[in-house]
């Protein structure tokens, strides 16, 4: 009588080596030998074969996970590189289009009690472009608040409406009044204890000759997943802006983050949407522009913040004379080259 040979079913979803593992190990206490097709295997040999296969899938199994966390990074990395050159992308076409653009900024004036008259002509307090009304107006300052009257050529709108009779808003409050004056636009600006007056000029030859940013390349390196400490509520900083004005600065938190085996930490205000920093490095002056940099992140998390410094741009001092940035303050100076983000965009002036 034919002795009975042992069959097994297999599932149809078993991968080809975990099925053959399936078979043989079901084997081993069903039977001394196993019938594959017209063939028979003997108990020993699939003892050993079924072995060898484990030994071979797993392996396999390992190597197959390891390229799908290696796939998985690389994406991860694709993706953040995407959202960062997109976002870099965005800000040279709001530098390019935005009719506010740093690259407008033609005057920065500072306003003494009494009255500063405005116009294109050399004898006004403020000397405005030749495409200005001689006599365009005057603004009167008194008490901290600053009115203005129009001159009798001078056509001047506040946000695209009329003259208002009450004091202008600055740009320290949430609705700043802006003056439009033909291609021209101005603001009250308030910088530790000056008031100031800021134009702009929609066609200007600098806005007009923007081409782009310089960046270096992204450097996955350079994002890090740092420790996040918050003050209870901030420290108060005393830091100075790029014309010599000191005011306080209220630092929410700080960010330690490693680089190279050593750690390093950068105070943090409060910009809203995450922490807003000031930083200088060692490639400031020399490939970054010499007053520093600028970078935002998110919100913390889990007393975790991530920084990106492929997303650090130049202060707006890097594009005009007439801006006042706030400079870094001496705890945001770190000792080592930050290759990362914006590079200069000119010879520093």
């Amino acid at each position: 009588m034919q002795s009975r040979v042992p069959q097994v079913q297999v599932e149809e979803d078993f991968l080809p080596g975990e099925a053959i593992v399936f078979v043989l190990a079901n084997t081993f206490s069903r039977g001394k030998s196993l019938q594959v097709g017209d063939c028979y295997i003997r108990r020993s040999f699939a003892a050993t074969f079924a072995k060898n296969v484990k030994t071979v899938v797993g392996r396999l199994s390992y190597i197959a996970e390891s390229l799908l966390m290696v796939y998985s990074y690389r994406m991860a990395n694709n993706d953040m590189e995407t959202a960062v050159m997109q976002w870099r992308a965005e800000r040279a076409e709001r530098l390019r289009t935005n009719e506010k653009s740093w690259f407008g900024l033609t005057g920065l004036f500072w306003l003494k009690e009494g009255d500063n008259t405005f116009g294109s002509d050399p004898t006004c307090n403020f000397v405005l472009p030749p495409t200005a009304p001689k006599k365009a107006g005057a603004f009167h300052f008194t008490a901290g608040q600053v009115t203005v009257k129009a001159g009798p050529d001078g056509k001047i709108t506040c946000n695209h409406a009329e003259l208002p009779s009450r004091p202008l808003h600055d740009d320290q409050e949430d609705e700043p009044d802006f003056l439009y004056l033909a291609r021209l636009i101005m603001v009250v600006i308030k910088r530790g204890d000056s008031t100031l007056i800021r134009l702009w000029d929609i066609d200007a030859p600098a806005r007009k000759a923007f081409s782009g940013l310089n960046f270096y390349p992204y450097r996955p390196e350079y994002c890090f997943t740092a420790q996040y400490t918050g003050y209870a509520p901030y420290k108060t900083v005393r830091t100075e802006d790029i014309i010599g004005e000191v005011h306080d600065s209220k630092m929410i938190g700080y960010a330690t983050f490693e680089w190279e085996g050593k750690k390093y930490r950068l105070d943090g205000e409060d910009g809203g949407d995450g922490l807003f920093i000031a930083f200088r490095d060692k490639t400031s002056a020399k490939t970054t522009y010499a007053g520093g940099r600028y970078l935002m992140t998110e919100k913390p998390v889990n007393d975790q913040v991530v920084i990106d410094f492929n997303k650090a741009y130049n202060m707006p001092c890097a594009y005009a004379l007439f801006a006042t940035c706030g400079l870094p303050t001496k705890e945001n100076i770190l000792p080592i080259p930050i290759e990362a983000g914006e590079m200069k965009y000119q010879d520093d002036h």
